[in-house]
């Protein structure tokens, strides 16, 4: 192993100090942190042995040929790769017919050049997605995908989400030799790396290259725009059908607050569990604490839809100074009620309003 330096920093790790993740070319495990000038190592998982080297290239080596037979990844059809269900998936190395179910990753997948024969109906979209995807013929709403209609596009791959209804798609699917893989971003740095597979996967890799340093480069200049100011305590109201609960670091919006540089108070009230994203609130103490901004995005949709900031102002809330000065903001549905997948420099422009307003 050689000693770290800055070749090898992954442009969205949140520490520049760390090693960098080595991951299989064929089904992206883990197979170490570090550099080295040159290795032979076999995946514990695929059991694809690769030579790995220096200046970034991987050959793959071939089961069926002779020990010193390899071959360039570059020249693959097929490749292996762990979905967000912990799915090993074996996907065209570059597809040429992609279904995607979810906006999340339609958005992504068409930022980085792709061209997606089918889509899943979504309103809730920003008007520049919505004039690129209008006449890509639809599958059905993203919780209820329509079979018939995917299986008539005939894809060589379908992309979806990591929940029950595209779980059940995937396996009838498979059975009739159609991979699916279900992809879910629980932080920040999952987009990022959405952007770079999705670039491969598109034989366009400088064009994903460009997106991921422009984000990066945006949100460095948003902590600069800040760099004066306090860190922020910062309140993220989760209002759902049964209740409210305070979003973590672990949340999708969370890892965001924190890495503008706000301090999300509910972690230092619930012990932290990487398994964990929301928590009941803690009334008490929040009050304790005192949270400078108090963040609210309301995910019902019965009659108390919308109702989430009026409920801060509750008599139970009037201890709150950030209520009692009015820094209690609703955080726009389209953008944080899931991720804001290709839009995230929109939402981090938001958040940083938000937090650093007062």
């Amino acid at each position: 192993m050689l000693g770290y330096d800055g070749t090898v920093q992954d442009l969205w790790n949140e520490t520049p100090a760390a090693l960098r993740s080595v991951r299989c070319a064929f089904c992206h495990s883990m197979l170490f942190r570090g550099a080295v000038e040159k290795i032979e190592i076999k995946c514990s998982k695929c059991g694809t042995v690769q030579v790995v080297q220096r200046n970034g290239e991987s050959l793959i080596k071939e089961r069926d040929l002779s020990r010193n037979g390899l071959r360039r990844i570059s020249g693959m059809q097929n490749r292996m790769v762990t979905d967000s269900m912990g799915r090993l998936v074996t996907i065209p190395s570059q597809p040429q017919r992609v279904i995607i179910l979810n906006s999340s990753n339609l958005g992504l997948f068409i930022e980085t050049g792709g061209e997606p024969v089918g889509r899943g109906t979504c309103e809730i979209l920003p008007a520049a997605l919505r004039d690129k995807i209008q006449d890509i013929p639809t599958v059905g709403l993203p919780c209820k995908p329509d079979l018939d209609r995917i299986l008539a596009i005939k894809p060589d791959l379908v992309i979806g989400m990591a929940f029950p209804a595209h779980q059940s798609l995937a396996a009838v699917l498979e059975r009739k030799g159609i991979p699916t893989m279900l992809q879910t971003f629980a932080r920040y740095a999952d987009v990022l790396e959405a952007l770079h597979f999705y670039g491969e996967l598109n034989g366009k890799s400088n064009v994903a290259a460009q997106k991921i340093a422009a984000i990066e480069q945006h949100r460095q200049a948003l902590i600069e725009q800040t760099s004066g100011q306090p860190s922020p305590r910062v309140l993220i109201v989760w209002a759902i059908a049964d209740g409210l609960y305070a979003a973590l670091s672990t949340s999708f919006i969370g890892d965001m607050v924190k890495r503008l540089g706000g301090v999300n108070v509910a972690d230092l009230l619930i012990p932290m569990d990487e398994k964990i994203a929301y928590a009941p609130l803690d009334y008490k103490g929040i009050l304790a604490v005192q949270p400078d901004v108090v963040l609210v995005i309301d995910h019902r949709f019965d009659e108390k839809a919308n109702q989430g900031i009026q409920l801060l102002h509750d008599s139970l809330w009037q201890g709150l100074h950030a209520v009692q000065q009015n820094y209690v903001y609703s955080l726009p549905f389209s953008l944080f009620a899931v991720n804001p997948g290709a839009q995230v420099e929109e939402a981090m422009n938001i958040l940083a309003d938000f937090l650093y307003k007062r």
